[in-house]
C-alpha cells in the first residue's frame, strides 16, 4: 500500500506560518513529536500546528504580538514540513518556506557546565547554519503516538522524503544535532557517547532509498 500523503498548509499569517523563503536547503532535520497518546496522530499534531491565537498591537515597538486563543499566554511557535504517521503524511507549509523548528540564534555556541550547547545551539549549528537552522533546512516530525509501529513510521519517513524532499548534497540531522534536544527520542541514547546506531542505520536507509549509496 502506497504512502497516502495530503496537503494542509496552514494559512500565511499564521503565527507558525511567516511565509518568509528559506535561504537555502542545507539539511533535512527530523524531529520526534514526544506524545505517547494514541490519539496525537499526524492529523491531530497539525491541527495543534494550525490552532487559533490572537494577535496584539504594540504601540510602542510598532510590532504585533501572538499570543494563544486566551489573549494572555505568549504563543509556542514549532511547526515541521511534514508530519509522518505509521499509516499517512502530511504536508503543512511548502517546501520553499521557513518553518520554526529549530531555534535560530544569534549569538555564538558555547558550553555550560561542559556540555556543548548555548540556549539551543550546538557548534554544527554555528558551523553550518551559522545559527539560522530554521532559514536553511526542511523539517520533519514523526509521529509516536504508537511506538509499536514505529518501524512502519521510518518507513513511511523514507517514502515522504523520497517524494518531497530529495538531494544528494543534503544532510540528515537530528534536531539533537543542532539544539542538543533529546530529540527525536528513539534516535538519541544519551546513556552512550557514541552516536545511536538506530540513527546510523535509519541515515543509511534514507541515502539508499534516494540512490545516494
Amino acid at each position: 500500500m502506497s504512502l497516502q500523503i495530503t496537503k494542509n498548509y496552514i494559512p500565511i499569517g499564521h503565527p507558525n506560518r511567516p511565509g518568509k523563503l528559506l535561504k537555502g536547503i542545507k539539511a533535512r532535520i527530523w524531529h520526534g513529536t514526544a506524545n505517547f497518546n494514541s490519539s496525537a496522530t499526524d492529523i491531530m499534531n497539525v491541527k495543534y500546528a494550525g490552532r487559533k491565537y490572537t494577535k496584539k498591537w504594540n504601540e510602542k515597538e510598532h510590532k504585533w504580538y501572538f499570543f494563544e486563543e486566551d489573549g494572555k499566554t505568549p504563543f509556542s511557535y514549532g511547526i515541521a514540513h511534514g508530519y509522518i504517521d505509521y499509516d499517512s503524511a502530511i504536508i503543512t507549509i511548502p517546501t520553499d518556506e521557513i518553518t520554526y523548528n529549530c531555534a535560530d540564534r544569534q549569538l555564538p555556541y558555547g558550553t555550560i557546565k561542559g556540555i556543548e550547547g548555548y540556549k539551543g545551539q550546538s557548534k554544527l549549528s554555528y558551523d553550518l547554519f551559522n545559527n539560522q537552522p530554521n532559514s536553511y533546512t526542511w523539517s520533519i516530525e514523526l509521529c509516536m503516538n504508537d511506538m509499536n509501529k514505529w518501524d512502519l513510521v521510518c518507513d513511511n519517513a523514507i517514502e515522504f522524503v523520497k517524494q518531497y524532499m530529495p538531494g544528494l548534497d543534503k544532510e540528515d540531522l537530528r534536531h539533537y544535532d543542532v539544539s542538543r534536544k533529546n530529540c527525536p527520542s528513539p534516535f538519541v541514547n544519551l546513556l552512550i557517547k557514541e552516536i545511536d546506531p538506530r540513527w546510523i542505520e535509519f541515515k543509511k536507509e534514507v541515502r539508499k532509498a534516494l540512490g545516494e549509496v
